[in-house]
């Protein structure tokens, strides 16, 4: 067995093999764990343990694994001034910001260890899991945005398991209630978050018909028309009647007027 670590410890620099590994036939992660569990209770002789020190082995693969996380942490710490780290931050190819979620889990449990807890709170850390919860979804938003180039999230889209568009409703009503926190609002408007997805509907059909009067010099789109994707003839059929029921706002009213739009509700082609 130590035959097998030596020679894994020399090609890969280290010693962390992982469980299901194996060296040719032999089960080497296996054999490590067996050899964790006689060190704990306390019957790995003397030499075998300065031989298995030399190669770093971690006696306590979690415990290191911790410590790996938190000098993540602390390193962002120095380098930002807090660890509010964002839920998809990595640093280098460590998942810090998953880390610090799943720390904020155990946590909520009520089985952290005081030693850790204090030296987390020492970093500032807050424990606040919906804090967590909105860098989890903030996190799979970003991924949205950088895989289609926008945010404008289907209601019923999930991310894997991750009600995205959900989430997005419910960002959407925080704001509209007016007590939304100005460091996520910038970091929402900086993937070009609409926040009135009504208001962005009616300017995006606005956009097209003001493209079909430049190309035309009118605004008489044949009811059936579409530009590109966009059923442009039905979307101003559907203004005409706003309008005919007396609530259509002023501002919108001026810029249609502006393209000469024919209120009429007699269909166009």
């Amino acid at each position: 067995g130590f035959a097998h670590l030596k020679k894994y410890y020399e090609t890969n620099g280290h010693a962390d093999v992982p469980i299901y590994f194996k060296s040719g036939h032999f089960s080497l992660g296996v054999w490590l764990s067996v050899q964790r569990m006689s060190f704990k209770s306390g019957n790995c002789p003397t030499d075998r343990l300065k031989r298995m020190n030399a190669l770093g082995v971690k006696w306590h693969p979690l415990d290191a694994a911790w410590e790996e996380g938190f000098a993540h942490l602390k390193n962002y710490f120095e380098l930002n001034g807090h660890a509010d780290v964002p839920g998809d931050f990595k640093s280098g190819n460590f998942s810090l910001g998953v880390w610090l979620s799943h720390q904020r889990m155990t946590y909520k449990r009520a089985n952290y260890s005081p030693e850790r807890l204090a030296r987390m709170n020492a970093l500032g850390v807050k424990w606040d899991m919906n804090v967590a919860a909105w860098e989890e979804g903030f996190a799979h938003l970003k991924k949205y945005f950088e895989l289609n180039g926008h945010a404008d999230v289907p209601g019923d889209f999930k991310s894997g398991k991750f009600s995205l568009g959900i989430w997005l409703l419910g960002q959407r009503a925080v704001f509209k209630k007016g007590s939304y926190p100005a460091d996520r609002l910038k970091r929402m408007n900086a993937l070009g978050v609409k926040w009135d997805v009504l208001a962005a509907a009616w300017e995006e059909g606005f956009v097209h018909l003001k493209a079909y009067f430049d190309l035309y010099g009118h605004a008489d789109v044949p009811w059936k028309l579409k530009s590109g994707k966009f059923p442009l003839g039905q979307w101003l059929t559907y203004q005409r009647k706003a309008y005919q029921r007396g609530n259509y706002p002023a501002d919108r009213l001026e810029r249609m007027n502006s393209l000469g739009v024919k209120w009429s509700l007699k269909r166009q082609g």
